[in-house]
């Protein structure tokens, strides 16, 4: 086959003809068809072990103040190969024809990947007879099953990353989605809008990066029946092939692991919903604060420490519930004492009169707390209540205990677990994939399994805390009511998960990961004390680094003394938690590692601070994209300020009601509209359509406003002698 100049991208394999073919934009329909492919039967439903894809481009527009959008552009490609139409009448026409050259129907699928099913469903859902939806929550659909035969399944949702990184991330069959800055989606096209070679290439790199994913994972894994529908489905079926199985991917029962694991998570249940939720009640994520004493202010010279892989590291060096949860009743200190040194305890507990006495930071998180009288809130965290209930684990209780002080606790519902390291083949399978992680990062032909290894280990901790008790989402021609769970519903949830033959983890072993994780980092905050300025879940931020570093040094020293001694209980080789990198560095697991300092940094709160390194400016702000609101804020911001100061900065910008325009922020907002329309518009061109939808999402761009709530700002006022607003 001789190469046209449109065909500049990469060769795709047919792994079944093993015939190499360059990916290739198609004109006739007839070019999707594939007459040499296999099929695969999972769940006694056979897949066409092809690669498709499916996307579109819409115009979102004003008309008489009301919002709507139009599709004037869609792609769908099958195994490498691309063909671009405009309207839904041609939609259907290549839908119908596939459906009847692979023979689908409801029993025989082909499965085509739409990189967030979201958006592109609510545009399409009611051209189509629908047989079945999955979603995670309303609007976001995992996969959609048609009448005919088609499944539109989501390919963010299996990634977890934008087109553009997983682009990136690609192995074998390098695509990379087109730069979308040059791509101007404020101009209003329609069906008969003409299209130039980059807008119309623009949908075939995005189409082709598809394909080509979810062909290196067709190879990867054996075939299109192998791909889990989301990300977190790798890891667990990773978990439950190590812990089952003994690694064995054939699923054989003849070894040793399987019923010792089984009959482990026998014991190993939640027995009643008011456990589960009181597990619930119980779990916090990591945290994430700002010193009050040090919002608003500039530093120089901040150091930046990160633990390495916080989460994995506690999974391997700490103890856990491992047994079923029993209520126990203690009478007397000496007796809560007892259980809070020897098993791990869940409780709900009621201070009176609490009061903080360590000034620095304050852990209680207001959201998680029932207060009664006068309190302070220190920007979501709790530093004085007249009367506080909350649910916490033993692990928590020991950083309240350092925080706080107060002059009663009341006790109730105070379950205890008895303690154990997490089983072997957990612990074996992260420092499986930490190694991996670290020792082929940089290395030439290993970027897929690097890959893979890296998002296994971090997502290990999640697989542990998916909610056991998620509500159906009800779609039938519509988005239907979402209807709570019954207490029958939650038992009936909670009982198969307790005698689910596959599960391989036990939910608070979760709530325990983050506690621990949460301890670890508060022992960073505890040393650091006024020389603390930011955390958030596995870092710190501070001053005068060099007066910590023995505090480093013996935590990292603790650290490897933990995973050898949980090594010596397993028998494991330490080194396997000690991998080293390309250019033989050691990266031990868990332990503080020095990221070096900020030239200047400040901070308005959590996820809101902007730092200064030899790489430049750059800021986390929560709902403010980086790379559009930097140039705005170091480039522009004499445009938007009404009394410029004499030797003004960014720095001095970034503070409360610091404004950011929409045109710098990347943040869309999604109106989903459920109505038909139709309409005559013009283009950008001058050109007269007459459009049409029957659903479809409208997105406008959004400004930004950075605001510092009242509360903080009156608790700031009150607590800060230093603070001039």
């Amino acid at each position: 086959m001789r190469k046209k100049k449109e065909e500049k991208l990469n060769p795709i394999d047919n792994v079944v003809s093993q015939q190499s073919y360059l990916m290739k934009k198609v004109k006739n329909i007839d070019e999707l068809f594939f007459d040499d492919y296999k099929v695969y039967t999972y769940k006694k439903i056979k897949y066409i072990n092809l690669s498709a894809s499916f996307d579109i481009e819409v115009s979102s527009f004003m008309n008489d103040g009301e919002k709507y959008a139009c599709m004037y552009l869609f792609g769908i490609g099958v195994n490498g190969r691309c063909i671009l139409d405009r309207t839904y009448n041609d939609l259907e026409f290549y839908i119908k024809n596939l459906v009847k050259y692979y023979s689908l129907n409801l029993e025989r699928r082909l499965i085509i990947y739409v990189h967030n099913l979201s958006y592109e469903f609510q545009f399409i859902r009611k051209h189509f007879k629908i047989n079945q939806v999955f979603a995670l929550d309303e609007r976001k659909p995992v996969y959609v099953v048609l009448e005919n035969g088609i499944e539109f399944r989501c390919s963010y949702l299996l990634s977890g990353y934008k087109l553009e990184k997983v682009g990136e991330h690609l192995n074998k069959y390098k695509v990379n989605k087109l730069d979308g800055d040059k791509y101007n989606y404020d101009l209003m096209r329609t069906p008969i809008t003409p299209l130039n070679d980059y807008e119309l290439q623009y949908i075939y790199n995005d189409n082709f990066v598809v394909m080509s994913y979810i062909q290196e994972l067709i190879e990867q894994l054996g075939n299109i029946t192998k791909i889990p529908i989301t990300k977190t489905q790798f890891v667990r079926k990773l978990l439950k092939n190590n812990c089952l199985y003994n690694g064995d991917t054939s699923h054989r029962r003849n070894n040793y692991n399987y019923m010792d694991y089984r009959n482990l998570m026998k014991e190993l249940v939640i027995k009643s919903v008011s456990e589960y939720r009181q597990l619930k009640r119980a779990f916090q994520g990591g945290f994430t604060h700002a010193s009050s004493h040090k919002v608003l202010n500039i530093y120089n010279d901040v150091s930046s420490n990160d633990f390495t892989s916080s989460y994995p590291y506690v999974c391997c060096s700490e103890e856990f519930p491992m047994s079923s949860g029993r209520l126990v009743h203690p009478k007397t200190l000496k007796e809560f004492n007892k259980y809070i040194d020897c098993y791990c305890c869940i409780f709900d507990i009621t201070f009176y009169n609490l009061e903080d006495k360590f000034h620095y930071e304050h852990y209680l998180s207001s959201s998680k707390c029932d207060i009664e009288g006068d309190y302070y809130n220190d920007n979501g965290r709790v530093v004085y209540a007249e009367k506080l209930s909350t649910t916490i684990t033993n692990v928590d209780y020991e950083i309240i205990k350092r925080c706080y002080k107060w002059s009663k606790i009341e006790l109730s519902t105070f379950r205890i677990y008895e303690k154990g390291y997490l089983p072997k083949p957990i612990i074996e399978t992260i420092l499986t994939q930490y190694a991996k992680k670290t020792t082929l990062k940089g290395v030439e032909g290993a970027e897929v399994e690097y890959q893979r290894a890296k998002e296994d280990v971090n997502s290990i901790y999640g697989s542990m805390v998916t909610d056991i008790t998620r509500p159906d989402i009800p779609y039938s021609n519509d988005w239907d009511e979402i209807k709570h769970l019954t207490l029958d519903d939650i038992k009936n949830k909670l009982e198969e998960y307790n005698k689910s033959k596959n599960r391989v983890l036990f939910y608070p072993w979760g709530i325990f990961v983050t506690a621990y994780a949460r301890l670890n980092l508060w022992s960073g905050i505890f040393e650091y004390k006024d020389d603390y300025i930011y955390s958030d879940t596995d870092s710190i931020k501070g001053l005068n680094y060099n007066k910590h570093k023995e505090y480093h040094k013996r935590y990292n020293d603790l650290c490897i003394s933990k995973l050898k001694e949980m090594c010596d209980y397993y028998k494991l080789d330490y080194s396997l938690f000690n991998p080293k990198t390309i250019k033989g560095v050691e990266k031990p697991l868990g332990v503080w590692d020095y990221e070096g300092d900020y030239k200047r940094f400040k901070t308005l709160g959590a996820k809101r601070y902007m730092v200064e390194n030899n790489e430049g400016i750059s800021f986390t702000i929560s709902g403010l994209n980086k790379y559009s609101g930097v140039p705005y804020l170091c480039d522009n911001w004499s445009c938007n300020i009404k009394t410029r100061k004499e030797n003004f900065n960014p720095f001095d910008y970034f503070t409360d009601d610091m404004y950011v325009p929409e045109e710098y922020t990347g943040k869309l907002t999604h109106t989903y509209i459920d109505d038909n329309y139709h309409l005559k518009v013009t283009d950008y061109l001058g050109n007269d359509c007459e459009v049409s939808e029957l659903s479809y999402i409208h997105l406008s761009k959004q400004d930004f406003t950075l605001s510092i709530s009242k509360s903080f700002i009156d608790y700031l006022t009150t607590f800060r002698v230093d603070l001039i607003l």
